[in-house]
């Protein structure tokens, strides 16, 4: 008996098996059904997918025979997985590689064997898909190309595994960067916002769902940018830029959004509406999302100003009181700043110099 030797290249081979995650796997019908019709079109009794791991060879799929593997170095398809093309035994017990083979001398009693190597892209054999006589025999040319286009399919159905895992990794690698783009979101006193391309909401972190009293189920891609703003004040900016785009669409958000997009990213003051109708100014400011060149969407940045306001009311407010308490002195009243300049005086002031609020003479 001649034992089977290893490829040259076995680690790598044996790590493009361990990347189906297909080995001591259950049955499967896709495959059964292969090793069904092998066996009826070599119009053999057995008929096996067979998997040569590093010791042993393991049978993914079996007809006609009751083992789920044996031992590599006892294996024809560990000679089997040399080829390029389908590996034929016609008679084991006049072939001495096999002769005294335990396979051939006991059961299951081979006397013939053909084997095609299922191979992958990168040129690794992982084992074959092989049919077995207990008599000597010879595969037609017909047989022989049905049997390399059933191989073909076992590698379709172990590719599609590789695919299953592949996408299996890719939505975790997605579903993890989502997590960890969102904590990142959620994280910012900024509220910020996401629309595809038509304005549809995608997401809204933490900061803006408390400036406006919605969670984000209420509002993830059944709202938009306009269910969040001033109606009035969206429809009268939209009307001034459609003058300025001589466009005649008549859905403000659109026009605002194609406005966006020639100008990304410069902030300006909106009015916002809480979910309770009150209303929120805020600096708002609207970038792009781009990819491959092309806008995909937009990302909203929007701070309350709602102190801000009130500080700079407070302050007009104060500065109107002010000047109404000098207009309303008889005597003359006025502020110089250090380098001489008049920066406030009332209206007695003026009328007894001559001079107005900057200084100048009449």
């Amino acid at each position: 008996m001649t034992p089977p030797n290893k490829p040259h290249h076995e680690l790598e081979r044996l790590k493009a098996l361990a990347n189906y995650a297909v080995l001591d796997t259950l049955s499967e019908p896709e495959f059964d059904d292969i090793t069904l019709l092998a066996s009826q079109i070599c119009e053999v009794p057995i008929a096996l997918i067979s998997l040569v791991d590093a010791d042993r060879q393991w049978f993914k799929s079996k007809f006609g025979i009751e083992a789920s593997e044996t031992s590599r170095d006892i294996s024809f398809c560990g000679h089997a997985i040399y080829e390029n093309k389908i590996f034929e035994v016609n008679d084991a017990l006049n072939d001495a590689r096999f002769s005294d083979n335990p396979l051939v001398t006991d059961t299951p009693n081979i006397r013939f064997y053909a084997g095609m190597p299922l191979v992958t892209e990168d040129g690794y054999a992982l084992g074959t898909l092989c049919v077995i006589d207990k008599t000597p025999k010879i595969l037609s040319e017909q047989q022989r190309y049905s049997l390399a286009a059933l191989a073909r399919q076992v590698m379709k159905l172990l590719e599609s595994r590789i695919d299953i895992k592949k996408m299996a990794l890719l939505k975790d690698d997605v579903e993890k960067k989502a997590a960890f783009n969102s904590a990142l979101l959620d994280s910012t006193e900024a509220c910020i916002f996401s629309f595809s391309i038509d304005g549809s909401l995608q997401h809204i972190n933490l900061a803006g769902q408390k400036l406006l009293g919605y969670s984000a189920n209420e509002v993830e891609y059944t709202a938009t940018l306009a269910t969040f703003l001033d109606p009035l004040e969206l429809k009268a900016r939209a009307e001034m830029l459609g003058l300025l785009f001589q466009t005649r669409n008549t859905e403000a958000i659109k026009v605002v959004l194609a406005y966006e997009k020639l100008h990304n990213a410069q902030g300006r003051e909106w009015t916002y509406v809480h979910k309770n109708h009150a209303k929120i100014p805020v600096s708002l400011t609207v970038s792009t999302i781009e990819h491959e060149g092309q806008c995909v969407g937009f990302v909203a940045i929007a701070q309350d100003i709602s102190q801000q306001k009130t500080n700079e009311y407070a302050l007009a407010l104060a500065k109107t009181q002010f000047e109404a308490s000098l207009e309303a002195i008889s005597d003359m009243v006025w502020v110089k700043n250090l380098s001489g300049e008049y920066i406030q005086c009332n209206r007695s002031f003026e009328r007894c110099l001559g001079i107005d609020k900057k200084g100048h003479y009449w």
